[in-house]
């Protein structure tokens, strides 16, 4: 029998939240530097080019998504645990109900095309700013990989990324600032150290909007899990663009959508988001 009493637990408040993406940034910024010294004494090879080549590999691509993701995870369930607070409560870890989850992930099909029209209209303000190298050699990783190469990256980016993001911005932090400020400067803030994360203004601009939704399906549902099914379903969907479709992904990137296009994914995404509003409500009448 335990004599010990329970530690009593210790709320989450905004500034832990600040603190702990310092950590998680911190990380991200070692890693990098790791990488950086490791290419200057040659670990990757003995030329600059094959060092590039050595580090967008689809296995080193997976080797840095999988070691990214788990520390995210690791330091957002380490965080509750020594603050002695429920981890399935603080992180939202409940299951959803499955309507909810299945507009959830829905959403982030015409999300994700007006995220590229967004890129489209960015790159055309601030081209030297908000350029698409990065993701020009992202996608260059998943059309020329081989079929083992592609299925291994693509599994882990659809993966990891869903995994320890969410459980790192949608359930940690939205759940520290959400102590003190209101729902939406929460999932804003969030959604922004979510962009600055990715150390890269296109891709960073992208992920804010990303992150803003996904935050407003965790208000809605009560759960992190349509948000990790969401994001890993938008991860996938920009493999299978890249692997299948590279010139159309050139295209998003630098021309857009068609209008009409555009004009249905914002329908379909206002429909997305009032049936998860419109769900809300109803649970909340207890019809």
């Amino acid at each position: 029998m335990n004599t010990f009493p329970r530690r009593p637990a210790r709320p989450l408040r905004w500034w832990h939240g600040l603190i702990f993406f310092a950590a998680a940034m911190g990380f991200q910024l070692l890693f990098v530097a790791a990488l950086v010294v490791l290419q200057v004494f040659n670990a990757f090879g003995p030329d600059p080019q094959s060092a590039q080549d050595a580090l967008f590999s689809p296995a080193s691509l997976s080797a840095q998504v999988l070691i990214t993701s788990t520390i995210l995870t690791v330091i957002a369930v380490m965080v509750v645990r020594l603050r002695h607070n429920p981890v399935v409560e603080t992180l939202r870890l409940g299951k959803p109900a499955a309507l909810p989850t299945i507009l959830a992930v829905l959403g982030i099909i015409p999300l994700g095309l007006l995220v590229d029209q967004t890129t489209v209209i960015l790159q055309g303000l601030a081209p030297d700013v908000f350029d698409s190298v990065g993701l020009e050699q992202m996608v260059a990783i998943f059309s020329d990989a081989s079929v083992g190469g592609f299925v291994l990256v693509t599994a882990m980016v659809s993966i990891g990324p869903a995994i320890g993001e969410e459980f790192m911005f949608r359930g940690l932090l939205l759940r520290s600032f959400r102590a003190d400020f209101p729902a939406w400067g929460a999932v804003v803030l969030s959604a922004f150290l979510f962009g600055v994360l990715h150390l890269n203004m296109l891709q960073g601009s992208g992920a804010f909007l990303i992150g803003m939704y996904l935050g407003f399906t965790v208000l809605v549902t009560g759960s992190i899990w349509p948000g990790v099914l969401a994001h890993g379903v938008n991860n996938l969907i920009c493999s299978l663009a890249a692997r299948f479709d590279p010139q159309g992904i050139g295209q998003a990137f630098n021309q857009g959508h068609h209008p009409a296009v555009i004009a249905v994914a914002a329908v379909l995404l206002g429909g997305v988001i009032w049936g998860l509003i419109s769900r809300r409500r109803t649970l909340a009448r207890g019809t």
